[in-house]
């Protein structure tokens, strides 16, 4: 399962959110730190321009429309945010999480040990090329997603600079797309669920 396959079940167990903002970015090019062992971001590049997609256009090829209409450098990427408005017209953040644990069972341990630890039970384990990326099926308001992420910069399988990032922006983000520019040859696949998603999203 692709991440657009990912997207389209998460939006049709979610008929509360009325709308999803992805964004045109640069991916960030990270190298190993010698003496922390982590990956560590080399720059940080804002977000070029960020597009909300209502959920009825959230189809099977609607990735590669975003694509088409909006990427036009080798370096550019689409990704998806945080950050969703539901049909009530508030908005809340999907909990999206960057790993930066090598890709191995030892690294899905820790994954998994350091979702159970920051409570988050429900979502999509995903791979996305050198490590896995992780996308919640439940929201919250900013301030709760904000916290989530300063509790983020405490373990190691994330890093500090991701939640660090994520936080001055504003919401977070994650690659949809592959970016071969910069490294990113992996369009990202499911590895797991986590939790039992569709019964979760019922209350």
């Amino acid at each position: 399962m692709d991440i657009e396959e990912i997207i389209q079940e998460m939006n049709s167990g979610r008929d509360d959110i009325l709308s999803y903002m992805f964004c045109l970015f640069e991916p960030h090019i990270s190298a190993k730190d010698s003496k922390s062992n982590r990956y560590v971001r080399k720059k940080h590049i804002p977000v070029k321009r960020e597009i909300w997609v209502p959920r009825e256009s959230i189809y099977v090829g609607f990735i590669a429309e975003l694509v088409s209409k909006y990427l036009t450098l080798d370096e550019e990427a689409i990704g998806l945010t945080s950050l969703v408005r539901l049909n009530d017209g508030t908005e809340q953040h999907l909990c999206l999480i960057d790993f930066c644990c090598n890709k191995s069972e030892e690294g899905l341990g820790s994954v998994r040990m350091t979702l159970r630890k920051l409570g988050i039970s429900f979502g999509f384990l995903i791979d996305s090329g050198d490590s896995y990326h992780f996308i919640g099926a439940e929201s919250y308001p900013l301030g709760v997603y904000m916290d989530l992420l300063r509790r983020m910069q405490n373990f190691e399988s994330i890093g500090e600079d991701w939640p660090n990032y994520q936080i001055s922006q504003g919401y977070a983000d994650l690659r949809v797309t592959a970016c071969p520019k910069r490294g990113k040859f992996l369009v990202p696949t499911l590895v797991e669920r986590i939790g039992e998603t569709q019964l979760k999203l019922e209350i």
